[in-house]
């Protein structure tokens, strides 16, 4: 006969923790992003930010609600993390669209 052992078990943290990788690589990617940019004096580094930056940022962002919508109250790890990736996504969003006014404004003639 099998036990349920549902109460000595970790709970998984699943759609949150891909929320948080999301929310990492987002932020990591666009501080390098702009940190070559400052090196190289170009602007030229700026399509990353719309093909690979923005993707990850949007998807942060999704996988943060989506897990914060669906994970019960028991999975703490699992909420935490998608908070964290909602929060990174989110700011790495906002980072972005500054960015895009700041070169609109200045740059562009």
């Amino acid at each position: 006969m099998k036990e349920n052992n549902t109460a000595t078990e970790q709970p998984k943290a699943g759609i949150g923790s891909v929320a948080l990788t999301l929310g990492l690589m987002s932020m990591v990617g666009l501080l390098f992003s702009l940190v070559l940019g400052l090196i190289i004096e170009d602007f030229s580094v700026l399509p990353p930010l719309r093909t690979i930056i923005l993707p990850l940022s949007v998807a942060a962002v999704a996988c943060g609600l989506y897990a914060r919508s669906q994970s019960p109250a028991p999975l703490q790890k699992q909420k935490k993390a998608a908070n964290l990736g909602l929060v990174l996504g989110g700011f790495t969003l906002l980072l972005i669209l500054n960015i895009f006014i700041l070169v609109a404004l200045f740059f562009m003639p």
